[in-house]
């Protein structure tokens, strides 16, 4: 899990880690870049990276298998999450809800510091919502 640990244990100054300054909250949902055979949402077709190590979960089941395999080699103050996953339903409520918030829109980081009175660091990226049944 290098993409999501180098971050989190990246050293912040001599003393401390990002980890320690905010909490990392990973939601699972669609995979972008699913392992060969199965093709990216985003283009229709086999769109691999060097992570692509896990092929596309089309159930919700098999989300939660993947993210069990996954929890364990995460490093650091790392938390993460499945988001839902119905066939024929709105799949990826939580993060649907969160792209409606214009603020918000887009595959986003919410980071949030641990006290309060502070703003929140949002950092965005391109994100789809499914509507139809994954297949």
């Amino acid at each position: 899990m290098p993409a999501l640990n180098q971050l989190a244990t990246k050293k912040y100054d001599e003393n401390t880690t990002y980890d320690e300054l905010v909490r990392f909250v990973h939601l699972f949902v669609v995979e972008p870049h699913p392992e060969s055979p199965d093709p990216s949402p985003y283009t229709g077709v086999v769109w691999e990276m060097s992570y692509s190590t896990k092929g596309q979960a089309f159930t919700y089941d098999e989300r939660v298998a993947t993210a069990q395999e996954i929890d364990p080699l995460l490093e650091g103050n790392q938390l993460l999450l499945v988001d839902d996953l119905v066939p024929g339903a709105l799949n990826n409520p939580v993060w649907c809800t969160y792209r409606s918030l214009p603020e918000l829109s887009g595959r986003m980081a919410l980071l949030i510091p641990p006290r309060s009175g502070l703003e929140p660091i949002i950092w965005k990226q391109r994100l789809m919502c499914f509507s139809e049944e994954i297949s």
